[in-house]
C-alpha cells in the first residue's frame, strides 16, 4: 500500500557506494542493476506462483519459469495488496508475459552479480553496512506518555463504533474481465477532483502495462489513462503515490527518484515535466508546491519541498533515529504524507510509529498526536555487504497506518489497521480518526473494513477490492461526520 516500500530498500547507488570507498566500476553497475532487480524479483515470484497454480500447460514456451514457483516473497505489499487478477484468462496472459520477460532480466542480473563477486570488489566494502538483526521501532522512536507537546487520541471505550458506510448510496467501480489494458490490477493510490472525477494510480504486482493513472468520471466511466511502463516522458517505473493541486490544474506522480508533473489541458492531462527527487514513497501538494517524502543515504531530512518547475525550496523533518545507515534508509521514509492548504500544514505519519505530526510549511512542528491504542507492528532488519533483509511481524493486536488524506478544508483523516485474531469473522479493523489541521485536536470516527482513500464534503471513496481490484464512491461526506459526532 501507499507509504510502504514495495521492494527491499537499496538507496541511491552513487551515494551508497561513494560514501563507502567503492571505486570498482562493476560494483557501480551491480548496484544500478540491483535497484531494478529488487523490484523485478518480487514481481517474478508472484508471476511464477500464479503460473504454477494454473499448471504447466498454460506456461508459454518462451521463458518457462515453472521451476521458480517456490521463490521466497518478502514483499510487505504482497499480503496486503488488494485483489488478484481480474479473470483467469487475463491472469494467464499477464503472468506469462511478465514472467517470461522478468526471467530473462533476472538471469542477466544474476550473471552481473556473480561477476561482481569474483572481481574482488567486496574486499573494498567497509563494515558500515553490516548490521545484525534488530527489531523496530525501537523505544527511542516511540513516544512516551510523559512526553510534552503530544496530544492524545483514543478510541471509544468499547471500540465497537462501526461506520455504516453501506447506509449511504454508493457506486462500485472496477470490473472482473474485459480488455486487459482497461483493467485495474493493484490500486496503489487515488484522488478525486472538484468535478467529481476519480484518478486511480494502478501499480500492478507483476504487470508492467498496469503502471498507469486511470481517470474515471463521477458516473464511473473510464475517461482516459496516463503513463505506462517505461523511462520516457510521462512513463512510470515504480509509481507509489499521486496528488492534485488545490485548483486541479496539476497532477503529480511519485515515481521513486522522479516526480512527474501533468498539467490539465481542457478535459485531459498532458505531461509537462519530470524532476529528480530523493528516493521517495509519498508526496502531497500545497500552494503550487510539491512536498516529497524521501530519504537517501546521508541526508538529514525526509520531507523535501519543491516548486512545480522542479527547483528545490527547502527540506525538513528528521529521519528515523538509528546509528546504522541501512536502518535509516529502510524506515525513514516508510510513511504517509498529506497537505492541508487552508492552514498550510503538512501531515506525516510513519507507517509503524503511533504518531501523526503536523509541520508548518517552514518545517517547524505545529503539533503532534499520539494514538494511544496503536500497538506498532514490528519489523526485523539486517544488512550484509550485498543485501538488506526486512521481515514484518504481523501479530494479532498490532497496527500500521494505512491512510492519511486531506479532508478539505479544515481536517485530515487518518486510518490505521489493527490485526484481529484470524479466527474472528473480521480479521482486521481499520480505525478512522478526524484531526483538525490547525490544532491537531482529534476525534475517533469509528472503524470499517474498507480502507478510506479520499474524502470531501460530499463523498467518501474506499478501496473495496476483494476478488479483483475495485473502489466504492459513497455519497456520504458531511453526513457521515455529523453522524459520527452525534
Amino acid at each position: 500500500p501507499r507509504g510502504q516500500r514495495s521492494t527491499q530498500p537499496i538507496g541511491d547507488p552513487q551515494s551508497r557506494f561513494g560514501s563507502s570507498g567503492y571505486d570498482c566500476g562493476l560494483g557501480q553497475l551491480l548496484l544500478a542493476q540491483q535497484v531494478h532487480l529488487s523490484g523485478h524479483h518480487q514481481r517474478l515470484s508472484r508471476a511464477a506462483q500464479v503460473l504454477w497454480a494454473k499448471g504447466p500447460a498454460r506456461i508459454p514456451r518462451r521463458g518457462n519459469v515453472t521451476g521458480l514457483a517456490g521463490s521466497e516473497n518478502t514483499d510487505s505489499r504482497a499480503e496486503e495488496s488488494p485483489g488478484r487478477a481480474a479473470s483467469a484468462q487475463a491472469d494467464d496472459w499477464r503472468a506469462s508475459r511478465s514472467a517470461a520477460s522478468l526471467f530473462r532480466r533476472g538471469l542477466f542480473h544474476s550473471l552481473v552479480y556473480l561477476a561482481w563477486l569474483g572481481s574482488g570488489c567486496v574486499a573494498d566494502r567497509t563494515d558500515d553496512w553490516i548490521v545484525p538483526e534488530s527489531v523496530h521501532p525501537t523505544p527511542r522512536n516511540l513516544p512516551s506518555a510523559t512526553d510534552d507537546g503530544y496530544l492524545v487520541a483514543r478510541q471509544s471505550k468499547e471500540g465497537q463504533d462501526f461506520i455504516g458506510l453501506a447506509d449511504y448510496p454508493f457506486r462500485t467501480i472496477g470490473k472482473a474481465d474485459g480488455d486487459p489494458s482497461g483493467l485495474l490490477v493493484g490500486i496503489q493510490d487515488l484522488v478525486s477532483d472538484r468535478r467529481g472525477d476519480v484518478l486511480v494510480l494502478d501499480n500492478g504486482i507483476f504487470v508492467y502495462p498496469s503502471l498507469k493513472v486511470f481517470i474515471y468520471s463521477d458516473r464511473g466511466e473510464l475517461r482516459s489513462t496516463l503513463g505506462g511502463s517505461g523511462t520516457g516522458p510521462g512513463q512510470f517505473g515504480d509509481p507509489s503515490a499521486i496528488d492534485l493541486s488545490e485548483d486541479g490544474r496539476f497532477l503529480l506522480v511519485m515515481d521513486r527518484r522522479r516526480a512527474h508533473v501533468f498539467k490539465r489541458e481542457a478535459d485531459d492531462f498532458q505531461f509537462a515535466r519530470s524532476f529528480q527527487v530523493p528516493d521517495g514513497t509519498d508526496l502531497c501538494t500545497m500552494n503550487e508546491e510539491a512536498y516529497i517524502l524521501g530519504y537517501s543515504a546521508g541526508q538529514r531530512n525526509i520531507i523535501h519541498r519543491y516548486a512545480m518547475d522542479g527547483s528545490h525550496v527547502a527540506s525538513f523533518g528528521e529521519p528515523y533515529d538509528d546509528p546504522n545507515e541501512p536502518v535509516r534508509m529502510a524506515l525513514s521514509d516508510e510513511g504517509l504524507l498529506a497537505c492541508n492548504s487552508g492552514h498550510r500544514i503538512v501531515g506525516l505519519a510513519h507507517t509503524r510509529i503511533p504518531v501523526l505530526t503536523g509541520f508548518l510549511e517552514s518545517g517547524s512542528v505545529a503539533w503532534r498526536v499520539h494514538f494511544a491504542d496503536f500497538e506498532p507492528e514490528t519489523t526485523s532488519i539486517s544488512s550484509t555487504h550485498s543485501e538488506m533483509r526486512m521481515r514484518y511481524h504481523r501479530q494479532p493486536g498490532t497496527s500500521v497506518f494505512t491512510s492519511l488524506i486531506k479532508d478539505a478544508p479544515d481536517h485530515f483523516l487518518v486510518q490505521y489497521t489493527t490485526r484481529e485474531d484470524t479466527a474472528k469473522a473480521v480479521p482486521r479493523r481499520r480505525h478512522l480518526f478526524r484531526v483538525e489541521a490547525a490544532t491537531g485536536a482529534s476525534d475517533y470516527v469509528g472503524w470499517t473494513d474498507e480502507r478510506v482513500m479520499a474524502a470531501d464534503s460530499a463523498r467518501v471513496i474506499t478501496d473495496a477490492s476483494e476478488d479483483f481490484p475495485q473502489f466504492r464512491v459513497y455519497e456520504a461526506g458531511n453526513a457521515l461526520w455529523q453522524a459520527a459526532e452525534d
